[in-house]
């Protein structure tokens, strides 16, 4: 057992301290600009006559001012990220090949990462499934992302092989003895157990009873009877002509009795077939039926028991799925893609999920958190179920910010419409950058961020006076910092002060409906209680407020 440690008493008030500070306390602090600053007491041991033991008298040790990066340095990738990359100018052009390359990298780090991750070491805990997938599904988002950005945010140009590269990797090119094998199979299922699916046959009774309905006019009725024989052909061709209800209703029945049938994990085709049909929201019932996402068990056709076969087992059909459609485009499938990334994100596939929002583009709402209808707010991050904490993933939103490059890209004969609640998230990058020792880089994503607001002709909810203060506060921090002062920024300063008065003067019109008029006695018709300084040093500040008369008066 350890000696208790005798200190020496001050001889001055420190004596009453409940804290005990004068026995040596050590000092962290953070300061702005990625500093720290440490300083650990130093114990001096001194020996007293008739004293069994030694004294100890603390001391103030060395104080010391290091950078954050030095000890807790961000992640490599995002240090080496060419951000900002969109300024709402021009040069995105130049960007694009830088943040391709970069791109390049993450996406083989975290392919690495993937491969390793059944490694452990003895004593760490092993991965489970669901993080084993979610690694993969990451994988691809960053590689859709990284197509998105070659072809400049264009889904159109996107083609079959190169959309079957990363999501179906494997060779699809049926063989002939594969071909031979199905028709094989549909014809053992059809005359073996007679619960398989059965072909259209030339049935004269069917035929004429047929012929008497459209005799009578009867078209629907016709279609119905051709349906009941599985005579799947005429139904198709008759109900064209009726509506397309109809048409999607006899397409759901042929799906549900000569597709879903066979098994064998057809579900995919099972979906590409009702997109075919005009069913395209409907059509993920087919991976996940709605009884299950209910709870409900699912119960067999046949015989009415409980299916054995786990509900969301079609569930992992849903990359063979979104390449079935990518590769055969049809009329309203972005319909179907959106219902897709909303059934993968109702099970908390969020990468999978984003990337189906991705390839639906205008069908997906990009916004911010607080809409509803917003399908994501950040690449890459889950804002219905993290909604406090989804805007710190920064790999969710350097990917958000090639998003937004892509987007600027786009052909089109109107310049690209800003992201107006990226801007916020940005600056808190930003505050991030600035904290780890990033003081030049921080001012450039407050240059890039001026610019874009001065590019915004109009008063948006997500620019408001909270944000204008973090940026203008962040901006006078960088500004004053050596590194940042020595390396310059984008714009001037003169250039953030008119953004800030034009952003400020339309909000102030949109608020209160008219001009502030000038107060006496300003100087060069500056108005009264106008701030003389900073980036938005034309804000108005509140008037003062005047005092009621009481009856005490």
């Amino acid at each position: 057992m350890n000696d208790p440690v005798n200190f020496m008493t001050p001889q001055d008030t420190s004596i009453h301290d409940p804290l005990n500070r004068w026995q040596g306390c050590p000092i962290f602090s953070w300061g702005f600009g990625g500093h720290i600053v440490t300083m650990f007491p130093t114990r001096t041991q001194r020996n007293a006559v008739g004293m069994s033991q030694p004294m100890i008298k603390c001391s103030p040790g060395e104080v010391k001012v290091r950078h954050t990066r030095d000890i807790l340095p961000l992640e490599d990738s995002l240090v080496k990220f060419p951000g900002p990359v969109y300024s709402g100018g021009k040069g995105a052009k130049l960007k694009k090949k830088e943040v391709l390359a970069w791109m390049a990298e993450k996406i083989a780090a975290l392919e690495g990462d993937a491969s390793g991750a059944g490694m452990f070491l003895p004593g760490e805990p092993i991965p489970d499934e669901t993080e084993r997938k979610r690694k993969e599904e990451k994988i691809l988002l960053w590689k859709g992302m990284k197509m998105f950005l070659e072809n400049d945010g264009n889904i159109e140009g996107f083609i079959g092989k190169s959309i079957r590269a990363f999501l179906w990797p494997e060779d699809s090119s049926p063989t002939s003895a594969d071909s031979f094998s199905l028709v094989a199979s549909m014809s053992s299922s059809a005359t073996g157990s007679g619960l398989g699916p059965v072909p259209d046959r030339v049935n004269m009774e069917a035929m004429k009873t047929i012929r008497t309905h459209l005799l009578n006019g009867d078209r629907t009725a016709a279609v119905w009877h051709a349906v009941d024989k599985r005579l799947w052909s005429h139904a198709m061709l008759i109900a064209g002509t009726v509506s397309n209800d109809l048409w999607k209703q006899v397409v759901q029945d042929f799906v549900k009795n000569e597709v879903k049938t066979l098994g064998g994990g057809l579900e995919s085709l099972a979906v590409l077939y009702e997109i075919f049909g005009g069913n395209g929201e409907e059509s993920v019932d087919e991976l996940v039926p709605q009884s299950a996402r209910l709870g409900q068990p699912m119960m067999t056709s046949m015989t009415g028991t409980v299916s054995a076969k786990d509900p969301l087992e079609g569930l992992e059909k849903w990359r063979e799925t979104l390449a079935l459609i990518m590769s055969n485009r049809s009329a309203g499938d972005t319909t179907a893609i959106t219902a897709l990334g909303k059934l993968l994100g109702t099970y908390a596939r969020v990468e999978a999920a984003h990337l189906c929002y991705l390839f639906a583009k205008n069908a997906a709402s990009f916004s911010g958190s607080d809409d509803p209808n917003t399908a994501v707010a950040l690449f890459g991050a889950d804002h219905v179920y993290s909604p406090f904490t989804f805007w710190k993933d920064t790999d969710a939103i350097l990917l958000s910010e090639v998003y937004e490059l892509a987007l600027s890209l786009a052909p089109g004969p109107t310049p690209p419409a800003i992201i107006p609640h990226l801007q916020g998230i940005k600056v808190f990058h930003a505050f991030l950058l600035a904290e780890s020792g990033y003081g030049t880089e921080a001012h450039k994503y407050c240059d890039a961020i001026g610019s874009v607001l001065k590019t915004s002709t109009k008063p948006l909810p997500y620019f408001h006076r909270t944000m204008f203060n973090a940026l203008e506060e962040l901006t006078n921090r960088v500004s004053q910092s050596p590194s940042a002062a020595a390396a310059g920024g984008w714009l001037s300063k003169p250039s953030l002060d008119n953004i800030s008065g034009s952003m400020w003067g339309a909000f102030t019109k949109f608020v209160a409906g008219e001009d502030s008029e000038p107060g006496p006695g300003t100087d060069n018709g500056q108005a009264a209680g106008v701030l003389a300084q900073g980036p938005f040093g034309g804000t108005s500040t509140s008037p003062g407020m005047s005092r009621t008369q009481s009856i005490a008066d």
